[in-house]
């Protein structure tokens, strides 16, 4: 099984331009080798495109507790595997049907490792997973349906995708008229379990 996973680790280790001051102030009272490390997870929450969200933070509250570089990401993983889906198909069309099979079944591996990493069984869906903790991140956003569109799962587990369904239902994720909200995170849903 192919155990390669995609998760955002910028090494500047300086403060980013956009917010400097912010920036500084998020780790002013840590220590050195802390504040260095704040500031990478600060520059690889930037290049994630989801800058400074909760999803980075480790209480979900400051900015001292960011630990973005510990977060693998369920939608960037779910975007590498469209890739490769993207590239077989694209090797398929020059004539490269040799190519095309090979990322095929690398495509098939990552696929199983995406499943085995990133999907709950419990939960019926997909989250976030955290290398410094080894488990999954169980807070909902919307990257967790990003799996569905990319169609990073086995053609096979087509009960998998009502359950996904049934967990963005359930959270509450799709009863928002002006879409989807980034985090519910004032809301619990006792009946999700």
């Amino acid at each position: 099984m192919i155990k390669i996973i995609q998760y955002f680790n910028i090494f500047l280790l300086s403060i980013h331009h956009e917010a400097y001051r912010n920036d500084f102030f998020a780790a002013d009272n840590v220590p050195e080798i802390r504040r260095r490390q704040i500031w990478n997870d600060i520059n690889s929450a930037a290049e994630s495109g989801w800058d400074f969200s909760s999803r980075w933070l480790s209480n979900s509250k400051t900015m001292d507790t960011i630990e973005t570089s510990n977060i693998v990401p369920v939608d960037l993983n779910a975007l590498m595997c469209w890739n490769m889906e993207i590239l077989a198909h694209l090797h398929g069309e020059i004539g490269d049907t040799n190519r095309r099979a090979e990322i095929n079944i690398e495509r098939a591996k990552f696929v199983d490792t995406f499943e085995a990493v990133f999907f709950d069984d419990r939960e019926g869906s997909w989250f976030d997973f955290n290398l410094n903790t080894g488990e999954r991140v169980d807070d909902t956003y919307p990257s967790i349906a990003v799996p569905l569109f990319t169609e990073c799962y086995s053609s096979l587990n087509s009960p998998m995708l009502v359950e996904v369904l049934g967990t963005l239902q359930c959270k509450g994720l799709l009863q928002f008229p002006g879409g989807i909200p980034a985090r519910l995170l004032l809301f619990i849903y006792f009946n999700c379990i």
